[in-house]
């Protein structure tokens, strides 16, 4: 194994909290001519629950597609999180999850971009 992969791979493995997160179309699910028929790559879905399932690890499914075509399209387990329209949809419970320490940071953080 190349030694730089080999260093990052244990850097990610040290973090206390993991997020995974990647694209639909193209990622999990092939390009494919008609997007209503782009499904997911059996692979695709073992290795994604498979890395849901690990301890301290989040992992998100994000795509340009609306939450509702993305969730009816994947068919993805609760374990992994779906972000919708570009990062402007969540699913349920994704963001309620934050401690209120992160809620405020995001809340400061979003002023501070409107601001910008």
């Amino acid at each position: 194994m190349d030694p730089e992969l080999r260093t990052a791979i244990g850097r990610i493995a040290r973090v206390p909290q993991l997020l995974i997160a990647c694209d639909y179309d193209g990622t999990l699910a092939p390009i494919v001519e008609d997007p209503s028929k782009a499904v997911p790559l059996p692979e695709s879905v073992a290795a994604i629950r498979a890395m849901a399932a690990m301890p301290q690890t989040t992992v998100a499914v994000v795509s340009g597609r609306a939450l509702r075509d993305l969730a009816a399209l994947s068919r993805l387990p609760s374990e992994v999180h779906l972000v919708g329209s570009h990062g402007s949809e969540f699913d349920i419970g994704f963001v309620e999850r934050l401690s209120p320490e992160l809620i405020e940071i995001r809340s400061r953080l979003r002023d501070a971009l409107r601001e910008i």
